[in-house]
């Protein structure tokens, strides 16, 4: 879309790519009354009669909701749920890194290699997304290269 709108010169440029975006999001939001609720998030909410109508209408056109596939995804989501409630790890202890997992660790782990990634000015040596324009990681060389020369020459 970039490509396609650089040579139109005006406010078409970058207003028709912010607009482009509202697209999608009002085609979701027009189809999303019609689609039913998790039968996860019915459970959770101890809407079991909602959520087993919810999984024999996703399991299929006319399946019941005795069909045994029906109650074997119910059954499996409620043990889920169960098993979840019941090795719920308070958040202190989650902060202070004493939970048996670690995810506090890991998720700061993860923040902080994307961080350095970003601090590091990595991505200053990725393709330009201008067409015309050459890449920094591919000039970088002939620019330091001649800033070489230029310096030997005036010493």
């Amino acid at each position: 879309m970039n490509y396609s709108l650089y040579f139109s010169g005006g406010a078409l440029q970058w207003r028709f790519p912010l607009a482009f975006q509202l697209i999608f999001p009002l085609i979701v939001a027009s189809i999303l009354p019609f689609l039913p609720e998790s039968p996860r998030w019915l459970l959770l909410q101890d809407r079991h009669e909602e959520a087993l109508s919810v999984i024999s209408r996703l399991t299929g056109k006319s399946v019941d909701i005795h069909d045994p596939d029906v109650s074997a995804e119910y059954l499996s989501i409620k043990t889920t749920i169960y098993q979840e409630r019941k090795d719920r790890v308070p958040v202190m202890e989650v902060l202070m890194f004493r939970d048996k997992t670690q995810n506090f660790r890991r998720l700061l782990l993860s923040c902080g290699t994307q961080f350095m990634q970003q601090f590091s000015g990595v991505n200053a040596l990725g393709m330009s997304s201008l067409p015309h324009m050459e890449s920094f990681a591919n000039t970088s060389p002939r620019l330091l290269s001649s800033n070489l020369a230029t310096r030997k020459r005036w010493a």
